[in-house]
């Protein structure tokens, strides 16, 4: 498979709409596809026959780059079997999902920074989202801290 084939079968994975669906909600145009091998990044391990597939919401879009507003597909250049994927489509559904504390960040609610949520949906309402230990991952949700919450 080439880079035109491999990008098409991206785009056409459940992970890469659910996030164009949720990038969407920052304008038209705002995300961003490269096509690699895996070994010419520092994304994932460098394998033979493969493609690395990275959609990231673009700069004009935020009011600064970040790294982690983005998926990442390992695609089988023989194939088309996707080899992994990060994040994860549960991130870009549920915007409490986690698997670590470190997914969590204070997201907007009903006032500024008040709801803990995932990195993806956090960061897409507002790149200046908090990251700190307010949060944590319990039970794959994304919560205040109930060290935090008593005091």
């Amino acid at each position: 498979m080439g880079k035109e084939e491999t990008l098409r079968l991206a785009r056409q994975t459940a992970e890469a709409q659910a996030f164009f669906n949720l990038a969407e909600k920052r304008g038209k145009g705002c995300l961003d596809a490269r096509v690699m091998r895996p070994c010419d990044t520092d994304w994932v391990t460098c394998i033979d026959d493969a493609w690395v597939v990275r959609f990231s919401v673009s700069e004009t879009c935020l009011s600064s780059s970040n790294e982690q507003l983005s998926l990442t597909l390992l695609i089988n250049s023989k194939t088309g079997d996707i080899l992994s994927r990060y994040p994860e489509l549960p991130y870009f559904e549920d915007p409490s999902y986690c698997l670590i504390d470190a997914d969590c960040r204070l997201g907007a609610g009903p006032a500024q920074f008040t709801e803990c949520k995932n990195f993806i949906h956090a960061l897409l309402e507002n790149p200046d989202s908090p990251n700190d230990a307010e949060c944590v991952c319990l039970e794959s949700r994304c919560m205040k801290s109930p060290e935090k919450a008593h005091n």
